[in-house]
């Protein structure tokens, strides 16, 4: 399942929307290929008596589960656009700073930045952290530890990078965390079969000239619905992944002041 969340938009759309389609309408002519009887007429029955129940419960699932992933996938960008902007500030400190230790953190900072965003975000999107980024973030730490402050300006200047240090620290955690989350397979076992419970029910439909337009309605909403889940379900896959845009403008304004 996880290999569908990494495939782009359009073969998303075809896998869900197609696929609810297919299925409908092939339970639509194998259900009009029965004889035509009292235990069909029961059938149609007691499919008309749990259709609404049965839609009812997918329903409350797919938009819980909807709500939930777009929560996520806008969390994620904003961690991503805090963490950049932490690491422009971190830039800035240690240009105000001064002297060779804080020359050498600033080239590692740039350095990093430039993993993030060559390196780290093409790892993301297969849920993954990059090890090589992940050594040079750690490389900053060692580097601040050979920041000694001489006064007191020195001091102030000192504290605030290790707490926006700390801050990168926590946000590039959650940054990867979002990476590596996505649904359970679980609610994806609930919602395909809850689904194709759905879509059975409604192929039971008795015949007429409004049946068809009907079964596929069914088919379409629960297919955009999934599809938003998948498309979705991973922040920083996909054709609508969030991208490394804010890293790339912290390097942007950082080369606009330097030669790199």
């Amino acid at each position: 399942m996880l290999i569908v969340l990494t495939f782009p938009l359009w073969m998303q759309a075809l896998l869900t929307i197609g696929g609810a389609l297919a299925v409908t309408f092939t339970l639509r002519l194998t259900i009009s290929r029965l004889p035509v009887g009292p235990r069909l007429d029961r059938a149609r029955d007691a499919a008309s008596a749990l259709r609404q129940p049965a839609t009812a419960f997918v329903a409350l699932t797919l938009a819980m589960s909807g709500v939930e992933v777009i929560n996520e996938y806008h969390r994620a960008g904003a961690d991503a656009g805090r963490e950049a902007g932490v690491l422009e500030r971190l830039y800035r400190d240690s240009e105000a700073y001064g002297g060779a230790e804080a020359s050498a953190f600033s080239t590692a900072l740039v350095t990093y930045v430039r993993a993030v965003i060559d390196d780290e975000w093409a790892a993301m999107q297969e849920m993954h952290e990059h090890p090589g980024t992940k050594a040079l973030f750690d490389q900053l730490f060692a580097t601040s530890h050979q920041m000694h402050a001489a006064d007191s300006r020195e001091q102030i200047w000192l504290n605030d990078i290790i707490g926006q240090l700390n801050l990168a620290a926590d946000l590039r955690r959650a940054r990867i965390s979002h990476a590596q989350a996505n649904m359970p397979w679980i609610f994806y076992m609930v919602a395909i079969g809850g689904s194709m419970v759905v879509l059975c029910y409604a192929s039971l439909l008795p015949p007429g000239p409004g049946a068809e337009p009907v079964l596929a309605g069914y088919a379409l909403v629960i297919g955009l619905t999934i599809l938003l889940v998948v498309s979705l379900d991973l922040p920083f896959s996909g054709t609508h992944g969030v991208k490394a845009d804010d890293f790339k403008a912290v390097l942007e304004n950082i080369c606009l002041k330097t030669s790199c």
